[in-house]
């Protein structure tokens, strides 16, 4: 069953072109459509948005580019509290690969402080 829901990954890719250094975003957005054609056209649209130049804090000029999808994954199950989004199948483990995934509470995305992209 389809949720109406797909979560799209694109790249988005920085350049700055006074000290030309380079950087790259994976963002992870959500996407309305009924259908994975019309979810992959929506999320091209909203990939555009990141084609843009800006002048940062240090009076540079920096271009930023929508590259395209690392992936884009449908939804199954209704968007609510406790909802499986994604799962990743892995074959052949052991007990220390498994360890080896579990990060302490502090390390976790929510709880690291984010940093300022140039």
């Amino acid at each position: 069953m389809n949720s109406g829901w797909y979560l799209a990954d694109y790249i988005e890719a920085f350049h700055n072109t006074v000290t030309d250094e380079r950087w790259a975003h994976i963002n992870m957005i959500l996407v309305r459509a009924d259908d994975p054609e019309t979810a992959y056209q929506k999320a091209i649209q909203f990939g555009e948005y990141s084609n843009y130049n800006y002048v940062n804090s240090d009076n540079h000029l920096v271009e930023a580019k929508f590259h395209g999808f690392r992936n884009i994954y449908e939804i199954y199950d209704p968007l609510e509290d406790g909802s499986e989004i994604l799962y990743e199948h892995h074959d052949d483990i052991t007990e220390d690969d498994i360890k080896s995934w579990v990060k302490p509470k502090e390390k976790l995305a929510i709880f690291v402080p984010r940093e300022e992209d140039d």
